[in-house]
C-alpha cells in the first residue's frame, strides 16, 4: 500500500489499520530524543503511523525500540479459564496486535537502498530481503520489528550459521526459516548413522536445504521443493556453497511433478492453522497442506522407498490436531511406521508464555514410514 509520509509517498511492507483504513491515521515525525514513555503512551493512544526522522542516529532509533518491547512485556491477556486450544488463539491474536504496534515505528528506505538514519550498518541482504516484500524498486516504510529480522538475518549471512550435524556453514536468506534450533538435526544425523541409503531424495518445503544437505552427504542426489521462492534460491545458493549434488525448485508441493525416488524427506510446520502474514510460512501449515504432501507424494516412492517425515504432538496436545493423526494419515495411503525416533521439545525459556507447559511435556519425532505391502 502506498502512502504519503511526511518524507513523500512510500510503501509499506506490511498492511497497518487494514480493517479500518488508513484515511484518519496520524503521521508523526518521531526524532531520538523521544521519551520511550511518550512514544509508547502516544502509539497506544492514537491511530498512528511514526515516522523516524532522517536526521537520528540508528543506534539510538534501537535503543528506543528496545525500551518499547520493555514496557510491551507489561502487557499481558486474560486467559481465565480457557482451554489450551483458546488460549493459542487468543495468545496468537495477542501476537499480531503486537506486531501491528511494532509495525507503525520506523524509518525510511530509499528505492535505491539507502537507509534515511545517520550511522546505519551496513546491510549487505537490503535488496533481497525488500524484494520478498514489494517487486519493484520504491521508497518504503521499513518498521522496526521487520528491521529487528533483517539485522538477524543478515548476520547469519555473512557470517553463516553453523549446521553442527552437518558439519558445515550455511548462509540463511532473508525470510526462510534458519534452524536455530538444531536438536532434531541431531535426532536425523543419528538416524542416518544407523542406516544405508543411495538413489534419488526429494526434500519437501526445503527450505534452507539443510535435510537435503545431509541426504546428499549420504551419496543421494537431492532434489529440493519450496512453495518460496527465495527458499529454493536459498538451497540452491548453499549447495553450490558447499559443492553438494542439490537443486530446488519453487513449486507446490501439492502439484509438483516429482520423479521417482526413494526418499522423501519433510519438515512441515507442526501446528495446522491459518497464515496471517508472509512470515508466518515457517511456522503454520494451513489445513495441513505440506503434511498432507509429503503422504500424497509418496505414490513416487519406489517399492522399498521411504517417507521420513519430522512432526511434533505439541498440536495436538493443545487441540488443535487429532492424536495419532500420523497413524490416520499412513493408514489412509497404504504406508505404516517402521521406525520412529523421539526427543523433547526444545524447552521453552520464555517464563511468561501461557502454553509453556504444554510446549516442555511435548516431543519431537522422526517417523520412518514405508508401504505397508
Amino acid at each position: 500500500m502506498l502512502v504519503k509520509s511526511p518524507f513523500g509517498p512510500v510503501k509499506l511492507l506490511t498492511p497497518l489499520f487494514s480493517s479500518s483504513g488508513l484515511e484518519d491515521a496520524q503521521f508523526f515525525q518521531v526524532v531520538d530524543t523521544i521519551r520511550a514513555n511518550d512514544l509508547f503512551r502516544r502509539m497506544r493512544r492514537e491511530k498512528s503511523i511514526e515516522f523516524i526522522v532522517p536526521e537520528a542516529q540508528h543506534s539510538k532509533v534501537v535503543a528506543i525500540y528496545k525500551n518499547l518491547k520493555y514496557k510491551w512485556k507489561k502487557i499481558h491477556p486474560n486467559y481465565g479459564d480457557k482451554s489450551p486450544k483458546e488460549i493459542f488463539h487468543l495468545y496468537r491474536r495477542f501476537k499480531q496486535d503486537r506486531n501491528h504496534f511494532f509495525g507503525r515505528f520506523g524509518f525510511i528506505i530509499s528505492e535505491n537502498y539507502q537507509i534515511k538514519l545517520k550511522y546505519p550498518p551496513d546491510v549487505s541482504i537490503m535488496p533481497s530481503a525488500i524484494r520478498t516484500f514489494i517487486d519493484e524498486p520504491h521508497s518504503v516504510f521499513m518498521p522496526m520489528n521487520l528491521w529487528e529480522g533483517i539485522l538477524s538475518t543478515n548476520e547469519w549471512n555473512s557470517k553463516g550459521l553453523v549446521i553442527e550435524a552437518l558439519e558445515e556453514t550455511i548462509h540463511p536468506l532473508y525470510g526462510v526459516w534458519s534452524p536455530t534450533n538444531q536438536e532434531f538435526l541431531g535426532l536425523f544425523k543419528k538416524y542416518l548413522d544407523g542406516v544405508e541409503l543411495q538413489g534419488t531424495a526429494i526434500d519437501l518445503g526445503c527450505g534452507t536445504g539443510v535435510l537435503g544437505f545431509m541426504l546428499a552427504k549420504k551419496g543421494m542426489q537431492v532434489f529440493g521443493v519450496d512453495s518460496l521462492f527465495q527458499a529454493a534460491k536459498c538451497t540452491n545458493l548453499n549447495a553450490q556453497k558447499l559443492e553438494l549434488d542439490v537443486n530446488a525448485v519453487h513449486d507446490d508441493a501439492n502439484k509438483v511433478d516429482l520423479p521417482m525416488c526413494d526418499v522423501i524427506v519433510c519438515n512441515p510446520p507442526w501446528i495446522p492453522v491459518s497464515k496471517k502474514t508472509a512470515l508466518d510460512s515457517g511456522v503454520y501449515d494451513p489445513d495441513e497442506s505440506l503434511l498432507k504432501a509429503a503422504f500424497m507424494q509418496t505414490k513416487k516412492l519406489n517399492a522399498k522407498g521411504k517417507l521420513l517425515l519430522f512432526y511434533s504432538n505439541f498440536a495436538s496436545k493443545i487441540g488443535l490436531q487429532k492424536e495419532n493423526r500420523i497413524e490416520e494419515l499412513c493408514q489412509s495411503h497404504q504406508m505404516k511406521i517402521a521406525n520412529r525416533l523421539e526427543l523433547p521439545f526444545p524447552y521453552t525459556t520464555d517464563t511468561d508464555h501461557p502454553l509453556k507447559k504444554f510446549k516442555d511435556s511435548s516431543h519431537i519425532y522422526l517417523y520412518e514410514i514405508i508401504r505397508d505391502l
